[in-house]
């Protein structure tokens, strides 16, 4: 602030102060130093793309993408607002509108994981999995130490009926981290589900369980592959804690079984 009063035309300061405000969730002063930021320097595409986010903490996606539009018009070639309509429009599950933001700032020249991860997801919900598995291939190329992206690449393996890289791609987000219950989970109930290796699944699903022991995803695969091995009352006991945990199709499926 007394920086401020020395070089009160410096654009960047005020936006360092709003920030500062913003990392101690005080919205208004942050709003307040923004805005006046705005009215000083009305060409300055960076004032719009941090009230953008300051509307995304707030959780008001519709003026955050009216700012991210307006830091659009004022600068064509920044990839930053795009990246961020495109986080937008992924919590609103819009997964077309997402891709084009995306795909938009990647034509802008962000090289950037998390872009190429959440690029991936989108197209994994539109059931488009080749597109998915090419730029999971891109985040992990750049972050091969990332479990979050090789256990994502495991599954689109799996969708795309490619057993043996989804496979490795489990085996590689376990070695990564040691404690990923989701992992041991997927891979336990995969061969549960295709009837192979029970003894092993039964071990990873064991794993998964003793890392969140009241998961009703992880009770209902050990009720699953208990039901492979025919131990019946094993299974229905398993089975009928998870469907008490949780209203899910596929677990009252395999109670039903």
């Amino acid at each position: 602030d007394k920086l401020l009063k020395i070089l009160p035309d410096d654009a960047e300061l005020t936006m360092k102060i709003a920030g500062l405000y913003i990392l101690k969730k005080d919205y208004v002063l942050a709003k307040k130093y923004l805005i006046g930021a705005k009215e000083k320097f009305p060409k300055n595409h960076w004032i719009d793309y941090y009230l953008g986010l300051l509307s995304l903490e707030e959780k008001d996606y519709e003026t955050a993408l009216k700012h991210f539009d307006k830091s659009i018009s004022i600068d064509k070639k920044s990839p930053a607002p795009h990246i961020q309509k495109g986080y937008v429009f992924t919590i609103q599950q819009n997964s077309k509108e997402a891709i084009k933001s995306f795909e938009k700032s990647v034509a802008l020249g962000a090289e950037i994981s998390d872009v190429y991860f959440f690029l991936a997801m989108n197209y994994e919900v539109l059931g488009k999995y080749k597109k998915s598995e090419n730029y999971l291939k891109k985040a992990v190329a750049l972050e091969p130490q990332n479990s979050k992206y090789r256990f994502e690449l495991g599954i689109v393996y799996d969708k795309l009926k490619k057993q043996e890289l989804a496979e490795k791609e489990f085996f590689k987000t376990i070695e990564i981290d040691s404690n990923s219950a989701v992992a041991y989970n997927y891979l336990g109930y995969t061969w549960a589900d295709k009837n192979i290796k029970l003894n092993e699944a039964e071990e990873l699903i064991k794993k998964a369980l003793d890392l969140d022991p009241e998961n009703p995803a992880y009770i209902d695969s050990l009720g699953w592959v208990f039901y492979r091995k025919m131990k019946y009352d094993e299974s229905l006991a398993s089975l009928k804690k998870a469907s008490e945990k949780l209203d899910d199709a596929v677990i009252f499926d395999h109670l039903g079984d």
